[in-house]
């Protein structure tokens, strides 16, 4: 195979194909050819990311989590945050390696407590046995509170601009948009 002879001179390597199958058996394979290639992998989906480290990849880019910014943005845009502070946002989630996103959801914060990650962004992470827990968006009463709710994060999915019947669970973390009035 002419591509792989290749990839044992490479110094970098894509990986952007549909095909995640395909995707990790290239990632290993070509680690295994050449362990100095630097390896940047896409993938579909959240938890594909640790398999395709694990097998090599340097940086694993998640289609993911670039749909959830682009619809992150656009909210944003409907909240009217300046263009200027949504783009910093942006370059700040990409610059991070999508960490910002990955390291949420360990950290602690307390049931009741929000956390300020910015001036205009709040984090919440629901805690098991918080009143929170269990209840919809509507009845935690968010928007009384003067806080738009933009993202919840659970496990490995990530639920855009949730609707008010969504049921919050333990160690859900929400992003919100804390109201200017």
């Amino acid at each position: 195979m002419p591509f792989f002879r290749q990839t044992t001179h490479a110094r970098v390597m894509v990986i952007a194909i549909s095909d995640r199958a395909a995707t990790r058996r290239i990632t290993d394979l070509a680690r295994r050819l050449n362990p100095d290639i630097y390896i940047i992998a896409r993938t579909r989906y959240i938890q594909e990311m640790g398999i395709l480290h694990n097998l090599g990849a340097n940086e694993v880019i998640p289609e993911e989590y670039e749909t959830s910014v682009e619809i992150f943005s656009r909210v944003l845009e409907m909240y009217q945050v300046p263009r200027k502070r949504i783009d910093s946002f942006i370059d700040r989630i990409r610059s991070d390696g999508y960490e910002m996103f990955r390291s949420i959801s360990k950290e602690t914060y307390c049931s009741t407590d929000l956390s300020i990650i910015s001036n205009d962004f709040i984090t919440l992470k629901v805690l098991e046995g918080s009143p929170a827990a269990g209840k919809s968006i509507r009845d935690v009463g968010l928007k009384e509170k003067g806080a738009a709710l933009l993202v919840i994060h659970r496990d490995s999915q990530i639920f855009n601009y949730p609707e008010e019947s969504f049921v919050l669970q333990p160690e859900d973390v929400a992003i919100l948009l804390r109201s200017k009035s």
